[in-house]
C-alpha cells in the first residue's frame, strides 16, 4: 500500500511540475521615429504582421518613440530636436500619448495605421476613425505637458541604451542588443522569434492556422455544392 501511494505522490508531482512549466516568451524593444523610413518600414512589413500572427501572443512588446531625438529642459518644461524636425517630434508625442491612453492592442494598430500612411504626424485623426477610437483624448495629450513628459521619458529610455542606441529602428530582444539580431530581425523578424520561444511552438501555431484555412475552404466548397445541388 505504502509503494501504491509513493508511486501516486510522485506521478501526481510530476504532472503539476509539467502544468506549472511556463509557454516561452520573449520581449521586444523597438525605439523607432514616427518619419524615420526604416522604422515605417519594419513596423509595416515586420512588426505588425508577426504581431498579429498567432505567434504574437507569445511576445511581450515594448514600443519607444523618440529615435535619436534631444531633450533639453526639465521638470515639465522640456524642448525637443528630432533627426527629422518638428514634425516627428509631434509624431513621436502622438504615437506616446497614444500608447499611455489606449490598450496595447488599440495602441499597436493605431502605430501600425499611423506608419503606414502617407504623413504619420498627421494621420492621427484619419487612423482614429478607421479603428473606431477617440483621438480627442490622445490630441489633447500630444499638445499639453502631459506629452512632453512622456516623451521625455522615452527620451531617457532610449539614451540609457547599452550600447547606445545609433540606427533607427533600434530592436532588443529580453532586454540585451544583438546587432546580428537586429539585422536579421529587419529582413525576417519571425524567423528571430522562432529562435526564441522555440521552432515547435512555431511550427504548431503554423499547422493550426493551416489546418484552420483548410477546414475554411472545405466549408466554402461544401456550401457551393449544396447551392448547386
Amino acid at each position: 500500500m505504502r509503494i501504491i501511494l509513493s508511486v501516486f505522490l510522485l506521478v501526481l508531482s510530476a504532472s503539476q511540475g509539467l502544468g506549472a512549466e511556463e509557454t516561452p516568451r520573449t520581449k521586444i524593444s523597438v525605439y523607432y521615429e514616427s518619419l524615420c523610413g526604416d522604422s515605417r518600414r519594419f513596423i509595416k512589413n515586420q512588426l505588425y504582421p508577426l504581431m498579429r500572427s498567432p505567434i504574437g501572443k507569445y511576445v511581450d512588446l515594448e514600443l519607444v518613440p523618440y529615435g535619436k531625438a534631444t531633450t533639453s529642459g526639465s521638470n515639465g518644461n522640456y524642448e525637443f530636436s528630432c533627426q527629422h524636425g518638428e514634425p516627428e517630434c509631434l509624431g513621436n508625442r502622438v504615437h506616446s500619448c497614444a500608447l499611455s491612453k489606449l490598450t496595447k492592442s488599440q495602441a499597436l494598430d493605431f502605430v501600425h495605421c499611423s506608419m503606414a500612411s502617407s504623413y504619420p504626424p498627421e494621420a492621427g485623426q484619419e487612423c482614429s476613425n478607421q479603428l473606431n477610437l477617440d483621438f480627442d483624448p490622445i490630441k489633447t495629450c500630444s499638445t499639453s505637458k502631459d506629452g512632453d513628459e512622456l516623451l521625455a521619458t522615452n527620451g531617457r529610455k532610449t539614451h540609457g541604451l547599452s550600447p547606445k542606441l545609433y540606427f533607427v529602428p533600434w530592436i532588443v530582444f529580453d532586454g540585451k542588443w544583438s546587432e546580428e539580431l537586429m539585422e536579421r530581425s529587419l529582413q525576417n523578424l519571425r524567423t528571430v522569434v522562432c529562435e526564441k520561444i522555440g521552432e515547435d511552438l512555431c511550427s504548431e501555431t503554423t499547422e493550426n492556422r493551416g489546418s484552420r484555412r483548410v477546414r475554411r475552404r472545405i466549408t466554402t466548397l461544401n456550401r457551393r455544392r449544396r447551392i448547386h445541388k
